[in-house]
């Protein structure tokens, strides 16, 4: 992942083998990358020659929060079980990454809160130099505001996609938030259930299984506004009823 150009022209591209290195040769190629857009198709990846890898971009804007989901992934030759895929900022540090199994565990991402507004880029490689295809998606968090006694109906429609609930606490308020309903494709995904602070830092979380269950949380530590964040296991598209006490 190369840093953003600050001069145009000419750029040198310098190799050095290792000393016990005599004779090499290899292919080079610079990755353009494609457009992966934001709650829209899925872009189909096909990585057709052993070591390669593939390049997707998509605008980011300060805030957002974003999930990646990859599904049908198939490599060659089989014994290969995973790629890695890394996630980098506008100016090419690394934001997050993971690996993607060909079970379909681990494929799925919830990004970082989105540091500044930019053109961000995705790296995949499968391991060992295998060849393979798969889809990727890159959609938003599903927002809505959670009022206690007043059950929420909550479909994630995309894989990768994540819940974000907000409710209104004060300090030493007692509250459980009841999960429910929870139906997930493919079938018998649990969810994960995160409570944060107003802060940002994690108060409370619980996997959930197939059925749901309730969270009962600690007394509040602090008066302001908490996050109930839901994440469907392996890329799963999943609905369930979040309902707070």
């Amino acid at each position: 992942q190369l840093s953003p150009f600050t001069v145009t022209g000419t750029h040198a591209v310098v190799f050095t083998p290792t000393s016990a290195t005599t004779q090499t040769s290899f292919k080079l190629a610079l990755l353009a990358g494609v457009a992966l857009p934001v709650d829209g198709a899925a872009v189909n990846l096909a990585i057709a020659d052993p070591g390669e890898g593939a390049r997707l971009n998509f605008g980011g804007v300060a805030g957002q929060n974003l999930g990646i989901g990859i599904t049908g992934l198939a490599l060659s030759p089989a014994s290969v079980t995973n790629s890695s895929f890394s996630v980098y900022r506008p100016d090419a540090t690394l934001l997050a990454s993971g690996n993607c199994y060909a079970d379909g565990t681990q494929c799925s991402a919830n990004l970082p809160n989105l540091p500044v507004t930019g053109n961000y880029s995705i790296i995949v490689q499968p391991v060992n130099g295998a060849t393979g295809t798969m889809q990727f998606w890159l959609s938003h968090d599903v927002a809505g505001t959670l009022t206690s006694g007043a059950p929420y109906s909550l479909a994630l429609t995309r894989p990768g996609q994540n819940g974000r609930l907000t409710f209104s606490g004060a300090a030493g308020a007692l509250i459980a938030v009841q999960v429910r309903g929870v139906a997930t494709t493919p079938t018998g995904q649990g969810i994960l259930v995160l409570v944060n602070q107003p802060d940002g830092s994690l108060f409370a979380y619980t996997p959930l299984p197939g059925n749901g269950q309730t969270v009962v949380a600690p007394p509040l530590p602090a008066t302001g506004t908490y996050t109930v964040f839901l994440e469907p296991e392996s890329a799963a598209k999943g609905a369930a009823t979040a309902l707070m006490d």
